[in-house]
C-alpha cells in the first residue's frame, strides 16, 4: 500500500476477431454508452475500438476485484478520450465517486490490450 491507499491492477487481452459477430448483437452493444459507440463507429475499423473498450472495462473490473471492491456491471463503466488522445474511465455509480482509475489501451490488427490501475482512497468507506 502507498500512503494507506489500496491499489489494484488489472489487465485484459482480447482477440479482435472474437468481436466480429458480437457487434451486431443488441445485448452486447448495451455494455457501451452512446458516447463510446459514437466514437468507435466514427473510426474506419470500429471493431478494434469496441474490442479495446471491452478489454478496458474488463481490466477495470479485475483491478477493482483485486482490492476487493464489489463487481459492477460493465455498462456502468464508460471509457472516453481526452483531447490529447489518452483514455479515461468514468464509473457511473455514486458508490465509487472517489475511485481513481488510470487506464491504457493498445491495439494491433489482431489483438487489443488494456491495463488498469485503481486507487481506493483510504477514507472511502466501501
Amino acid at each position: 500500500m502507498y500512503n494507506n491507499e489500496r491499489i489494484g491492477i488489472g489487465c485484459d487481452i482480447e482477440c479482435v476477431s472474437r468481436f466480429d459477430n458480437l457487434i451486431t448483437k443488441k445485448r452486447f452493444l448495451s455494455f457501451f454508452s452512446n458516447n463510446e459507440l459514437d466514437y468507435c463507429y466514427s473510426k474506419s475499423n470500429p471493431i478494434i475500438h469496441i474490442a479495446a473498450r471491452f478489454a478496458g472495462k474488463e481490466a477495470i473490473i479485475k483491478a477493482m476485484g483485486s482490492v476487493e471492491l464489489p463487481k459492477i456491471p460493465m455498462k456502468n463503466i464508460e471509457i472516453l478520450k481526452k483531447n490529447n488522445g489518452s483514455v479515461y474511465a468514468i464509473i457511473n455509480d455514486k458508490f465509487f465517486y472517489d475511485l481513481h482509475i488510470s487506464l491504457s489501451l493498445s491495439h494491433l490488427d489482431c489483438f487489443v490490450l488494456a491495463f488498469a490501475i485503481v486507487i481506493l482512497n483510504p477514507q472511502q468507506s466501501i
